[in-house]
């Protein structure tokens, strides 16, 4: 893993963590992407990089091993920005891979939006095991 990156001053600003380094989403080569389109000055929505990032991870990740779930859960769950962050949570859960205790664990949230989409998704997998 490439810690350097964390030496960034740009890194920072983007509002990226270590642990984006850790679970595989921020990588040298992409990092140096981002960074090129942030420097061109056209969007300073640190979260619209972030979101990109994100995305791209899950469409490369078809299987996402069951310990990066709680990181990529705790990623959202601290992310600078609210509505971003919980939007991560919803594409986590929403996985047939997402293990069932992170998936309890949202069900259980404080966030009753958060709560209500959690139960909608142990609806939807309880339904597909029965097909």
């Amino acid at each position: 893993m490439d810690y350097q990156i964390i030496e960034d001053p740009d890194f920072v600003r983007l509002q990226f963590s270590k642990e984006w380094i850790e679970v595989g989403i921020i990588t040298s080569e992409n990092f140096a992407l981002i960074k090129k389109e942030y420097m061109k000055g056209e969007d300073h929505r640190t979260e619209h990089y972030r979101w990109g990032a994100f995305r791209a991870f899950l469409e490369a990740n078809k299987f996402i091993p069951p310990e990066k779930f709680y990181i990529l859960y705790k990623l959202g769950k601290n992310d600078p920005d609210y509505s971003m962050g919980r939007a991560m949570i919803f594409d986590i859960i929403k996985r047939l891979d997402c293990p069932q205790e992170l998936l309890d664990t949202a069900i259980n949230d404080s966030d009753l939006t958060l709560a209500k989409y959690a139960l909608k998704c142990k609806a939807i997998r309880d339904k597909s095991k029965l097909s």
